[in-house]
């Protein structure tokens, strides 16, 4: 050991780690993390030990210094380096005792392991970019020059997470993708113990937990036929569950009703935890009896239950606090009742909007809102492709900051490193330091590519500016309600990426000088070229047609073998986004190749609402096409109709009447028929009904769509219209009629004309 006026020099042969002698699972992991990293930077693995040796430098884990008798704040993390050689890394530890090790250490409050990471990032420079080995940035030194002095680190958020993203494997093998892409047992396991403690390295945890997450599914099961009245009444006076799109864990509770808020108050009493879960269902479907209407919106309806509850609860116990989320249509502040101070509101947040977004903070803080927390689904879900919304994930955080966040919950990790790995590693950062800018991680991310490290900015910015400021931000719509980036990039991808962006975007990576590289940031600039390349083929395959679109799928999947391992995403994940949405058309070029023929019809029909059900009886399927180009309106068919807006060119006022609408509309389409098809069978594909549905051709009935199964309303289906053409005049007026009891409504996905 050397030492200066203000540092020491350690060698690692002169060192150990010594640890408390009856050391709790935060203390032994956290000895086990510093060995781990050091042995990386030094090549030298360092002894742990459980008693104070002779050694020059001591890494005391867990142990506080003597001369620290300043009591440790929950969470609080503290480091000390003394002249003498002695290292002391500890903290606030809470570690409850449990059969399982590994879930011992997930539910502890871990001062002292923050401590480890603090050291490692503060002093060594050691980042942790992704999950496994090759996302760690560090620096060979054979000796440590380390700062003598104390420090201190403590969040300012009472938890921090972004969930896992992994669904479990029994699901993961039922999901219709190719073999060679589902891991094996161990594989998966891999996968989630590297994810696991990347969320561990980030210090993602918790020292006073919320208790939060839609309430009341189970209700109806247990109090569906004892207490009918606890539950939401629907438009036609009846106290039931909605459709069986939704069922019975979504249907709502009659907040008005004083015997709620006494059962609930009654429940809590039993135990008496520290909060009280009242989130609403996963609904919009809120009660419309009398009473509750009374209260006002449904965000007044919310803070009424809330304060009858917590007005029982507190007199019990005063600092109980009670959860609730703003979500959805009740995402605004209400408009004549108060919440209690004692609530917490969980913000499934508008990220793509932020002065609405901030709008209705306010809203809420203005009728008494002391403390937010955000449960967005921000990446729910991903498509795979760097988009460029690092920032825009940012600044929605720091503006949650602005309005008293004190915890995060983000749904969830996409788990497409190679893509949103800068989206994620900057979010994680700035729960840790929330005071630093955007751009000083944006730096710290950069740097880990050493010499390449501004070839490597000028890439990001450039996706950045062109495709999420240009093509995302400016078509975002005053009215965007979307909590996810799938409601609003996927129905649009083809107008929001290009070939030529992510060509342009690539030529940064290129002619970089590898000579002046290490090992590990060449391997991190080979892994991004690689994502841009895929990036490239991905897109290519969603612009090429998709009836002849095996080639484009070939190639994309081809690449994606041969890269499977060293572009670091789970793959089960993107290939069921882009199945689901149908990005890549893999899962049309796989249903078309059954046809000889494949056309897919215009992008945008004709349509028009029919509260009324006035259509059949007014035989609107046989209007003649004039009169219905002339008085109907054209909206896209590759999305539900409650989600139409002004970015769809659909007008604000039919897309505000269809926001909630449950009922029928009619579209409509001319088309012409080719004569080389006269001996071929010949369909109306159609990719998606929501939910039932009867077509015509030429005024009269060609066949229907009846929603009878639950997964009726989202699975493709043909209609044989051969019989229905007129060769004289292969003219086609296609009308169909669609009936929706839940759900988003209307024709959701493109519709073919197909032959045999």
């Amino acid at each position: 050991m050397l030492l200066s006026a203000d540092s020491i020099t350690v060698r690692p042969s002169e060192s150990v780690i010594v640890l408390p002698e009856k050391a709790d699972p935060v203390k032994i992991f956290a000895a086990q993390e510093l060995q781990y990293h050091l042995q990386l930077i030094t090549d030298t693995k360092i002894e742990i030990v459980s008693s104070d040796a002779n050694a020059k430098v001591r890494f005391y884990i867990g142990i506080i210094p003597p001369e620290d008798k300043k009591p440790l704040q929950s969470e609080e993390a503290r480091r000390r380096i003394s002249a003498d050689g002695r290292i002391y890394l500890y903290g606030e530890d809470l570690c409850v005792p449990k059969k399982d090790w590994t879930a011992a250490l997930n539910s502890a409050r871990k001062g002292t392991l923050y401590a480890v990471y603090e050291f490692l990032n503060q002093v060594l420079n050691v980042r942790h970019l992704e999950p496994g080995e090759n996302g760690i940035v560090y620096f060979k030194q054979p000796e440590l020059t380390l700062p003598v002095g104390s420090d201190s680190w403590r969040s300012c958020l009472e938890f921090r997470g972004i969930r896992i993203g992994l669904p479990p494997l029994k699901q993961v093998r039922k999901y219709a993708i190719p073999e060679d892409f589902i891991p094996s047992a161990g594989e998966y396991q891999k996968w989630v113990d590297e994810v696991s403690l990347w969320r561990v390295r980030q210090r993602f945890g918790a020292r006073r937990g919320l208790h939060y997450g839609h309430a009341f599914t189970r209700w109806w099961a247990h109090y569906g036929k004892s207490h009918p009245d606890f539950f939401a009444m629907n438009s036609s006076g009846q106290r039931i569950p909605p459709e069986i799109t939704s069922g019975p864990s979504r249907i709502q509770l009659c907040m008005s009703n004083p015997a709620v808020a006494e059962f609930i108050y009654e429940q809590w009493k039993k135990t008496k935890p520290s909060c009280i879960n009242l989130c609403p269902n996963d609904s919009t479907s809120f009660c419309q009896c009398p009473e509750c209407r009374k209260l006002g919106t449904k965000s007044d309806m919310i803070a009424y239950l809330m304060n009858r509850v917590m007005e029982k609860a507190v007199a019990d116990h005063p600092d109980v606090r009670c959860t609730s989320y703003a979500y959805l249509d009740y995402i605004r502040g209400p408009k004549k009742i108060k919440v209690p101070p004692s609530a917490v509101i969980g913000f499934v947040s508008i990220f793509l909007n932020l002065p609405k977004m901030e709008q209705y903070y306010r809203e809420w803080q203005k009728m008494g809102t002391q403390a937010i927390f955000l449960r967005p689904n921000t990446f729910w879900v991903d498509v795979g492709l760097p988009l460029g919304y690092e920032k825009a994930v940012f600044n929605e955080f720091m503006l949650g900051r602005k309005y008293n966040v004190i915890g995060t919950d983000v749904d969830s990790l996409p788990n497409t490193w190679a893509s949103s790995g800068i989206v994620t590693y900057i979010l994680a950062r700035a729960y840790i330091r929330p005071e630093k800018p955007f751009e000083y991680w944006e730096d710290e991310y950069y740097s880990s590519f050493g010499q390449a490290k501004e070839n490597v900015r000028k890439y990001f910015q450039y996706i950045r500016k062109n495709i999420w400021e240009k093509r995302v931000m400016d078509q975002v719509p005053l009215d965007h309600m979307y909590d996810n980036l799938s409601y609003y990039i996927v129905p649009g991808i083809k107008k929001i990426v290009s070939e030529k962006d992510y060509a342009e975007a690539g030529n940064f990576l290129k002619d970089i000088d590898l000579t002046k590289l290490n090992e590990q940031e060449k391997r991190r600039l080979n892994q991004l070229r690689l994502e841009n390349r895929h990036a490239l083929l991905t897109v290519r395959a969603i612009h090429a047609p998709r009836h002849a679109n095996d080639k484009a799928n070939r190639e994309l999947l081809e690449f994606r073998r041969k890269h499977k391992n060293d572009l670091n995403i789970f793959w089960p994940n993107l290939f069921q986004v882009e199945k689901t949405n149908d990005l890549t058309g893999m899962k049309a070029a796989a249903e078309l190749r059954e046809f000889s023929y494949a056309r897919e019809l215009p992008g945008r029909w004709y349509f028009e609402m029919d509260p009324q059900n006035a259509g059949l009886a007014g035989q609107w399927h046989r209007y003649p096409y004039d009169r219905i180009r002339y008085t109907w309106t054209l909206v896209p068919v590759t999305c539900h109709w409650e989600n139409f807006s002004a970015a769809q060119k659909v007008p604000a006022k039919l897309a505000r009447l269809l926001k909630t609408y449950d009922g029928i509309g009619w579209y409509a389409m001319h088309i012409s028929v080719d004569k080389s098809l006269k001996d071929k069978k010949i369909f109306l594909r159609f990719g998606a009904v929501d939910e039932s549905c009867q077509v015509y051709i030429n005024g009269k009935p060609a066949g229907e769509h009846l929603f009878v199964n639950p997964d009726d309303w989202k699975m493709p289906f043909n209609i044989d219209i051969t019989d229905s053409i007129d060769w004289k005049k292969p003219e086609c007026l296609i009308v169909v009629r669609v009936e929706d009891k839940a759900g988003g409504g209307g024709i959701w996905k493109p519709v073919w004309l197909v032959a045999k």
